[in-house]
């Protein structure tokens, strides 16, 4: 009985068609923070060291092979967590 209450619709009327359930607006708030402070991280970076100075680090971290593996961890946690960013706006449960 109610199964019949909760699907009832009157005559002439249209069914209610439910769309996928996209994450609440705190949700989506935390996931743009999340992106934005990532990649204003990357351009602050850029800003600091320039084209040349990145040249340099870059040299700098490669000549070991410790320096080179964290410098490679870092930079794929920064772009995982810009990828938990648009996960978490999307509302992919993984992310969270």
């Amino acid at each position: 009985m109610s199964e019949i209450l909760r699907n009832s619709t009157t005559v002439g009327a249209r069914p209610r068609v439910r769309g996928p359930i996209g994450a609440p607006v705190a949700v989506m708030i935390a996931g743009i923070a999340l992106i934005t402070i990532h990649c204003l991280d990357v351009v602050v970076l850029f800003n600091a060291f320039g084209v040349n100075g990145m040249h340099s680090f870059v040299n700098n971290n490669s000549r070991a092979w410790d320096l080179t593996g964290l410098f490679l961890a870092s930079l794929t946690m920064v772009f995982i967590e810009i990828r938990c960013g648009f996960g978490v706006m999307r509302a992919v449960p993984w992310t969270r």
